[in-house]
Formats: C-alpha cells, structure tokens, sequence
C-alpha cells in the first residue's frame, strides 16, 4: 500500500500543477470525487456529447429509454449464450424482476471486445429496492439464466441518469480497476480521471463518442452465487461505429494524454455492444 501512495502522491502532484484550470478542476469537483457511503459512484463530466445529444433521431432509428435512478442497483448480467437462449432466459427473468418490484431496462448484444471474457450479451436490470432481488434470486428463472452467466456485477449512481438507446449506435462497457487499494485513494484517482477527460474532451467530439452513463460499484448490492464482477468504475459510452474505437486509440490528441489515464489503473476491458431493442 505504501508503493500505491507513493505512485498517487507522484501523479497527483504532477498532474494538479499543470495548470490553474486544473487546480480549479480539483477544488470545484473535490464534492463529486469524495467516496460516498451511500453510493460509490464517482462521477466524470460529459466533455463529449454537446452535438451528439442535441442530433435530431432519424424516424427509422429504434429507440429505448430509461432513468438510472438515484441510489438504485443496477444489476449487470453478462451471459456467454447464443441470441435465441439469451432472448428466452431474459424474458423468463425479466418476469420475476418485474414481479419482485425491478424493472429489466436494457439487453445489448457484444460486437466487439478486448477483454479474454466470453460474454456475448450484457443485460440491465434496476432495483429500487433491492429488497426484491433475493426472491427474484431464488426463482427457476434466475437459475435457468445461470447456466449461462459469466458474472454479475453491481452498480449505482448519485444522481437520475436519464439514459436514450438507439440501434444505429454502439455501446462500449468500459470498466477499470485502478491502483487505489483502500476507498480513501480513490478521490485522488477521480481528480486525475477529471484532468484526463478535460484533456480528451476535444477527440471524443470529433468521434461523436457521447457518455451514456458512469456508475460505481454499489455498497448495498445483493449477495448473488454467481461469480462477482467488481470494476471499481464502470462507464458506457455511445459511438457511432464500432470501428471507431480503433481509430480513436490511434489519433495522436489522444495518445498524446492516454499516459495520464494509464498512470493510474490496473486494468482496463471494453466491450462493444448493439442495442436490443
């Protein structure tokens, strides 16, 4: 732990003297970047989508819409399943959930990923009360939908997150492990995860890369049997293609300031995916 602080104290001071406009970053999202005991959510503002969120939808774009809602649990299914398995264990389940007080809120199939998981599809459902997990939990729907899950992973965030679906986007799951190893390091990640963004900013728009989301790891999440998955942030993001990514990664804006992001994680996965809907 000690080699860990040394390494924040090392990035953060080299990262916060850049500039003024950094400094001022710090101390204006110093409440934003405090763990929370409700909620560990840790919240990066949207640099991106000022053009791509205002973009008037084609009328022949399918659409879905839901509210993250404040304080609620996002439970994360990743299945590695063909698509017409994945369609019938998610509509059994999403049976019990909506009977149990949830609400199943998206389905997505994976186009693309750089991750050695074999997930094929991510479903979402939220839970206001949590509460309700456990009978849904014990249902032959979930047990069934357990032959072919990977993980599970819980959520949540601070604030309602209204969240726009389409079918001519793609949705990347981008989750990160960093080197904080106590809770009390992970303000000093977010601060340098702010400078990061604010330098990128500029190349997502170019991309049209618009963030749909960004949760944190959720501390009154359920127990579940299936195996954990615990990112310490986990954002989604909406491209345009899925072979941006790949052009984005290489545009020299970026790889110009990739080394600040890097500074500080462990590990990092993505996974491309397509709207059901």
């Amino acid at each position: 732990m000690k080699r860990v602080n040394q390494i924040l104290s090392i990035v953060a001071l080299g990262l916060f003297t850049i500039t003024a406009q950094a400094c001022n970053e710090k101390n204006t999202k110093k409440e934003t970047a405090t763990a929370s005991t409700e909620v560990t959510e840790n919240k990066l503002p949207d640099h991106s989508s000022g053009v791509e969120q205002t973009e008037t939808i084609p009328a022949d774009v399918k659409t879905g819409e839901f509210t993250i809602k404040a304080g609620a649990v996002l439970e994360t299914l990743y299945f590695n399943t063909d698509a017409k398995n994945f369609a019938s264990v998610t509509k059994e389940y999403g049976k019990e959930v909506a009977k149990n007080g949830g609400q199943l809120v998206a389905k997505f199939e994976v186009v693309k990923k750089d991750t050695e998981r074999p997930v094929t599809h991510i479903a979402i459902v939220q839970w206001t009360n949590p509460a309700g997990y456990a009978k849904a939990a014990a249902s032959s729907a979930f047990a069934k939908a357990k032959k072919s899950l990977i993980d599970v992973g819980f959520f949540g965030a601070q604030q309602d997150t209204p969240v726009v679906l389409r079918d001519d986007k793609i949705y990347d799951f981008t989750s990160a492990w960093t080197i904080a190893t106590a809770p009390e390091q992970m303000p000093v990640i977010m601060q340098v995860m702010q400078t990061y963004f604010g330098k990128i900013g500029p190349v997502m728009g170019k991309y049209g890369i618009a963030q749909t989301a960004f949760v944190g790891p959720h501390p009154g999440a359920p127990q579940t049997s299936a195996t954990a998955y615990t990112p310490q942030m986990m954002g989604i993001f909406q491209w345009n293609d899925v072979n941006d990514p790949k052009k984005f990664q290489n545009d020299p804006d970026f790889t110009a300031h990739v080394d600040i992001r890097d500074a500080v994680m462990s590990k990092m996965e993505f996974i491309y995916t397509k709207a059901i809907l």
